[in-house]
């Protein structure tokens, strides 16, 4: 990875004042960028991955894998060595954390059909893919066994 760095000594005062060490990644059209709260530089940039721009990213449930899709059907798996990025927190310690709509917000988002979108292709090849591409916003729609 490049532009990996150790993590900041522990006497050295946190970018961000947190009780606990917080590590999240960005995405722009073509890097992945891994930042934690203790610094204001990235721990680690990811480029050229794809030969389009990349659509989005997801963390693993265990932390240590972090998986970017492309706009060119590809997707790239990131891992982590283990305590790379540091230890967990375990579930019990973990802040709860509850989003509420904002004043005005519409409460519900409007549902269409899977077949009626635009991403037709990619509902019956993935139904995850299917979702990112339309940022959740449609239903899957079952289609008979005998299309598939």
């Amino acid at each position: 990875l490049g532009g990996a760095t150790d993590a900041p000594a522990a006497s050295a005062r946190p970018w961000l004042p947190l009780p606990h060490r917080t590590v999240w990644a960005v995405l722009t059209a073509d890097s992945i960028l891994v930042y934690d709260s203790e610094s204001a530089l990235p721990l680690a940039v990811v480029q050229g991955t794809h030969f389009a721009p990349l659509t989005d990213l997801a963390w693993a449930a265990d932390g240590r894998l972090l998986v970017v899709t492309s706009h060119d059907g590809y997707a790239t798996l990131i891992r982590f060595d283990e305590g790379q990025l540091g230890t967990p927190l375990p579930a019990a310690e973990q802040p709860l954390v509850r989003a509420q709509p904002a004043p005005g917000a519409p409460t519900e988002r409007p549902l269409t059909p899977c077949a009626a979108s635009p991403a037709d292709e990619c509902c019956h090849a993935a139904a995850e893919a299917c979702e990112a591409h339309n940022l959740g916003a449609h239903v899957h729609a079952e289609a008979p066994a005998a299309d598939h």
